[in-house]
């Protein structure tokens, strides 16, 4: 549908926009007495905290990943279970992290670490995640 419209270079910042604005009313909702400013820092505070987290995650996993030999059988990728594991954590972990405004600023990064470092044990428990990398 994105490429019979030609949205193709909307589409991030349209993404963004979209959970820019459904981050301000979740805050609204949960956090009634913060105005949309501090609701706006917090989620900007979580978010590049998050950032960090997962350019710093994504690092280390994929070097593990490329030393131990964990690329699955087709050599570039990981079973679906561990992708599946990896947004489950994320979603659990980031849901209860929203439910206070201080608790978001470091369950986010947590979520990603944690998602990250799931993702990584499962696929070095399936033996389908054993397999020689294609780099």
């Amino acid at each position: 549908m994105i490429e019979s419209l030609g949205l193709y270079d909307l589409t991030i910042p349209l993404a963004v926009l979209l959970l820019s604005g459904l981050g301000l009313l979740a805050g609204r909702l949960l956090w009634p007495d913060q105005g949309y400013s501090g609701i706006a820092r917090t989620l900007l505070g979580a978010g590049f905290f998050a950032a960090v987290t997962a350019i710093a995650a994504f690092t280390t996993t994929y070097a593990i990943q490329i030393a131990q030999s964990l690329c699955g059988p087709d050599g570039n990728g990981q079973p679906t279970s561990a992708t599946v594991a990896m947004f489950g954590s994320y979603l659990l972990i980031g849901l209860w992290g929203f439910q206070h405004p201080r608790r978001l600023v470091w369950a986010w990064p947590l979520a990603v670490a944690t998602a990250f470092a799931l993702a990584l044990g499962v696929t070095a428990a399936l033996p389908s995640g054993h397999g020689y990398c294609e780099t």
